[in-house]
């Protein structure tokens, strides 16, 4: 194992994953109350990439390496500011497919198995995440 491409791997996907949280924090308050389906939804996968990041600082601390606290500045953001009106569904699923492929590129990377497996547990998770928000996406179709 690459202990530098670990950490760079582990780094980036703590960093995906803040990005992720700010970018359904920012969807949730461009929302009104009566969008109560995706307001849920939105507030999970807040909680689920909240559980993620804990995970993979927990994995990078043990190998020794600190977090980076950097913020990724506008990885979606500028595409958010401009686009969030009632496409906040279509947005989102834009936003996983952009997360499943940082996990397939981090999954790509020889990595000890344990982190592998880690990895590999969070994708799968997401994938599933990634069908909610399809199923949601077709239950509201102003949204394509």
């Amino acid at each position: 194992m690459h202990i530098a491409i670990t950490t760079q791997v582990l780094s980036t996907l703590i960093r995906v994953n803040n990005e992720r949280i700010s970018m359904y924090d920012r969807a949730i308050r461009s929302m009104n109350d009566a969008e109560v389906a995706p307001l849920k939804l939105f507030r999970c996968m807040i909680m689920e990439s909240e559980q993620y990041r804990e995970q993979l600082e927990q994995t990078l601390k043990a190998l020794g390496a600190e977090p980076d606290r950097e913020d990724l500045a506008g990885l979606w953001g500028g595409l958010l500011d401009t686009f969030l009106t009632q496409r906040h569904l279509s947005l989102c699923e834009m936003e996983k497919a952009a997360v499943q492929r940082a996990y397939e590129y981090a999954l790509s990377q020889q990595l000890d198995n344990g982190i592998a497996r880690i990895l590999y547990e969070q994708h799968e998770e997401l994938k599933i995440s990634y069908h909610m928000v399809k199923g949601c996406t077709l239950q509201q179709p102003f949204l394509h």
